[in-house]
């Protein structure tokens, strides 16, 4: 296995034992009594947290970095400004 490859697993392995540890932590200390927390609440969340700590980084970065440059026929102006509400 490469160093990389090897650095992201093992960032991965870290990630997800305090994501445990975490999780543990706030179903224990859940300040409601009559709707205590459970590990099921977090499911989807370390389903998300995972994939992003697999692949290493954000997605909407990897996403905006595949956009073609100017200089490649890309766009010279990307407008970021929302839509104001009607």
């Amino acid at each position: 296995m490469s160093d990389s490859a090897e650095k992201k697993s093992s960032f991965a392995q870290d990630f997800e034992r305090r994501l445990d540890e975490l999780i543990t932590w706030a179903v224990a200390n859940s300040p409601n009594q009559f709707a205590p927390l459970t590990g099921k609440d977090f499911s989807d969340a370390r389903d998300k947290l995972r994939k992003i700590a697999i692949d290493g980084g954000d997605p909407f970065r990897r996403r905006q970095a595949a956009e073609p440059e100017p200089s490649e026929g890309g766009a010279q102006y990307v407008n970021v400004t929302p839509t104001p509400w009607p």
